[in-house]
């Protein structure tokens, strides 16, 4: 998370002692005859009873199995399921010696063999750990391409080199990390051996089950059913339609040449791939096809397809298929928030120039506002992606152009090709909207062609919403903020800091810095915080300062108090400036960003000393403790405990609000898929769900997020729709630590960025559900029905298990305002 220091998984957790043990049985296998020299360790033939030990017995599964066995009949099929709460993030096996293998001298040969097969769609990173009786080891990673056989080969003079004994190895270990989707492995034939053997006799052993597996030719066949009834459904003779109709001759060419290649196959496992990548490329154009043809049968008479997407899912330019439908999808919202739509272009060829959505007209009370959004680069070799939830148009990792800036700045731009381009409709509705259904008319153009006018319905509730009461923190650098601009003057970077906290006021999160001494030379002034109250949603606190315990000594502690007073010197004058000005109850201390348990002594002593000289003054940390102090004697000096997505102990959580304590959670760049984040990769709406029923449901106070303007290097993004603006905000990661962009003369949003916002919004609407079922007199049915939907369990389960179609959330969002409706003001 932070900029001090990054937060890893930690060794450990891949080497954790295991809970549970697994008995896989062999019926009827069949020995196989080896070399004499060698010694086999596991063969998993002809033993009738084998122990695997498994880390995650609830979601792992280890079993023998024939699909992918590298000698013999079987191997052990160990598959490793998605990430899920309490879950280990390695799927890991142990092979112990004794039972589930052989009890050998290791260096009694030079090589330790073990064959493994990745059955999986994915590229993978396996790990093998040998480790003795005493507990040491040694461990060796291994990459796999998706379909793939590996032989990890270890020379066994290793063993000793790393400290572990060759003759007392205690087991095997096979894990790798879990991602988003299941892994299926096969571990086979372990060996002691002389013989350093070449993986290819390997690959020529394996290669035709692996091919079969990939099913290419049913893959083929479905792609031509598809594409034909696509075609059929193509009439008329304009030139949209006879543009159809071509591109769909030319994918019918590019399937048969797809077939041409799978014949010529044979056993080339690399080949197979190729075919297997490029078939499945094609078949999510073909079905991209499709959504085109429909936009035009379904309106005839526009100068292009118009397709209608979520707000919380993701149009790509190229490539994938868009979740589209041909009818706008409702718009239902009440006064004091905002909902949004996507409205999308579908050129039949050609591209459009002057590509725009224009708002024609709207009711009194709503605003609205059409952005065309851009696309970023995600080809860069050099941009890691952490695989993201398969959704139904777009696979766990894709890397082309992908939405999410915005571009408020600017209303028109050109649309190459058949590329689709999306319209981000804003509507916000004012305490003056009208109440019930209206009419938005929206009117696209492009230049040389006849403007095409689209209706947008929308509903108004008849009620307003809250502020959120949701407490926001961020971090963020004001020089890197200003960097695009060439702003370096203090004072006009200053200014530029009151523009972005107005801009982020606007997406209901608060003015802060966590890490103001990091980048800011004092506290914030009153006046400061006077301009930060008027903003929308007023403040509800601000960070002093941070306490990072790393830049003290931690062996020595008599320097502990001279340090500590240092610090609270500089902040005192600041401190008392705020007492006198009545903002003392909003002012809060950041501290221990990411510590763990070696700093606690010291910062269970200079805390104590902080409370004792500001006992006025809240703490807040994401010292790193699921316990959240309760077991280390901080809880009571910490009042805001930050922890990470998807952390839950609701025991700790009550326990912490009984003693008037608070418990918050945060995002980093650990933090994966099936889990929400940020990354650009993944799915949007994932946040508004985060921010909205998800937090609700977690019952914690607040929200953190690190930086929100992490974009060293880059200039302003001027361009568009398809932009050269680098994507790479953290190390290799796209999106980390970057909510918005440098627009051409000022921020500009992201579709992340609308999504934290609606989530925010979503929550304060489930709070105007709570208060009015709180209400004496309320109809016991309406109450138990706004219980249910407070509780959004068709919705969310946990930070791993939620719902990812926008219809279902809507149609939640719809029961929410019904209910809040019928019980009355």
């Amino acid at each position: 998370m932070s900029e001090q220091v990054q937060l890893f998984r930690p060794a450990g957790w891949v080497l954790a002692a295991f809970a549970a043990v697994l008995v896989i049985s062999s019926a009827g296998a069949t020995p196989r005859a080896y070399g004499a020299d060698d010694i086999v360790l596991g063969d998993f033939e002809s033993a009738t009873e084998t122990h695997a030990i498994l880390r995650s017995p609830s979601i792992d599964r280890a079993e023998l199995a024939g699909d992918f066995a590298t000698e013999g009949s079987t191997a052990v099929h160990f598959r490793i399921g998605t990430r899920t709460l309490g879950e280990s993030s390695f799927g890991i096996m142990q092979l112990p010696s004794g039972s589930a293998l052989q009890q050998a001298d290791y260096a009694s040969r030079s090589y330790l063999r073990a064959a493994v097969v990745n059955a999986t769609p994915e590229p993978n990173t396996l790990y093998l750990v040998i480790r003795d009786t005493s507990g040491h080891y040694l461990q060796k990673s291994l990459p796999a391409e998706p379909w793939s056989v590996r032989y990890f080969t270890v020379p066994t003079s290793q063993l000793a080199a790393s400290g572990t004994d060759p003759a007392q190895i205690a087991h095997l270990q096979f894990s790798s990390e879990r991602s988003a989707a299941a892994e299926d492995l096969w571990i086979d034939d372990i060996r002691l051996t002389d013989t350093d053997t070449p993986e290819s006799e390997l690959q020529d052993a394996v290669a035709p089950r692996l091919i079969a597996a990939m099913g290419l030719a049913e893959r083929l066949e479905d792609a031509r059913e598809r594409l034909a009834t696509t075609r059929s459904t193509i009439t008329g003779h304009a030139g949209p339609d006879r543009w159809l109709l071509g591109q769909g001759s030319r994918f019918d060419d590019q399937l048969d040449a797809i077939a041409t290649r799978i014949d010529g196959i044979a056993d080339d496992v690399t080949q197979a791939r190729a075919v297997l990548t490029d078939l499945t490329a094609l078949d999510r154009r073909v079905q991209r096809f499709a959504g085109q043809v429909d936009a035009r049968r379904a309106d005839r008479g526009s100068f292009a397809g118009i397709g209608w997407s979520a707000s919380t899912d993701s149009v790509y330019p190229r490539d994938l298929r868009c979740l589209c439908s041909t009818e706008p999808h409702p718009v239902e919202l009440g006064r004091g928030e905002s909902e949004s739509t996507q409205l999308v272009t579908m050129p039949y060829g050609g591209g459009l120039t002057d590509a725009s959505v224009s708002v024609v007209s709207a009711p009194s009370g709503l605003t609205v506002t059409s952005a065309p959004v851009a696309s970023l680069d995600l080809s860069d070799p050099k941009i890691r992606q952490i695989p993201a939830t398969p959704t139904a148009e777009r696979p766990s990792t894709y890397r082309g152009w992908t939405p999410d800036p915005i571009l408020t700045d600017r209303t028109t731009v050109d649309v190459a090709g058949d590329d689709l381009e999306a319209f981000w409709i804003e509507v916000r509705a004012t305490d003056r909207a009208t109440i019930g259904r209206q009419r938005v008319e929206l009117e696209l153009s492009a230049a040389g062609r006849p403007a095409h006018r689209i209706d947008l319905p929308v509903t108004v509730w008849d009620f307003t919403v809250p502020d959120t009461r949701l407490k926001t923190a961020i971090g963020h650098d004001p020089a890197a903020y200003a960097e695009p601009w060439g702003v370096t003057d203090p004072d006009q970077v200053a200014r530029l800091v009151d523009q972005e906290y107005a801009f982020l006021a606007g997406y209901r999160i608060q003015p802060d810095n966590i890490y103001r001494k990091v980048y800011q030379s004092r506290p914030p002034t009153v006046q400061e915080i006077r301009r930060w109250e008027k903003l929308p949603g007023g403040l509800k606190q601000f960070n002093v300062w941070y306490f990072d315990p790393r830049t003290f000594t931690i062996d020595q502690p008599d320097t502990w108090d001279a340090d500590a007073d240092a610090l609270f010197d500089k902040i005192a004058p600041s401190i008392e400036a705020y007492r006198k000005a009545g903002l003392i109850d909003k002012a809060y201390l950041y501290c221990c960003d990411e510590t763990r348990a070696e700093y606690v002594p010291m910062i269970k002593h200079v805390l104590g000393r902080f409370k004792e000289r500001f006992g006025d003054v809240k703490v807040l940390t994401t010292a790193i403790d699921d316990r959240m102090g309760l077991d280390s004697g901080l809880a009571d000096l910490i009042d805001e405990w930050v922890r990470d997505v998807p952390w839950y102990d609701p025991a700790v959580i009550a326990e912490r609000r009984s003693r008037g304590l608070e418990s918050w959670w945060y995002l980093h760049a650990g933090v994966y898929n099936p889990a929400p984040n940020v990354d650009l990769n993944y799915r949007p709406g994932d946040l508004r769900t985060l921010l909205g029923p998800m937090i609700n449901k977690a019952d914690v106070d607040g929200f953190l997020y690190y930086r929100v303007d992490r974009w060293y290097g880059n200039g302003k993004l001027d361009d568009g729709p398809l932009s050269s603006w680098g994507p790479l905000t953290w190390n290799d990661r796209a999106g980390d630590g970057s909510l918005f962009y440098p627009g051409i003369t000022g921020p500009i949003p992201s579709v992340r960025l609308e999504n934290m916002k609606d989530g925010l919004e979503d929550y304060a609407l489930i709070d105007l559900l709570k208060q009015r079922a709180d209400r004496p007199g309320a109809d016991p049915q309406l109450v138990a029905r706004a219980r249910e939907l407070i509780k959004a369990e068709q919705i969310v389960q946990n930070a791993f298990r939620y719902d990812r179609t926008s219809d279902h959330y809507r149609a939640w969002r719809h029961d929410i305002a019904s209910v809040i409706t019928r019980l009355g003001t």
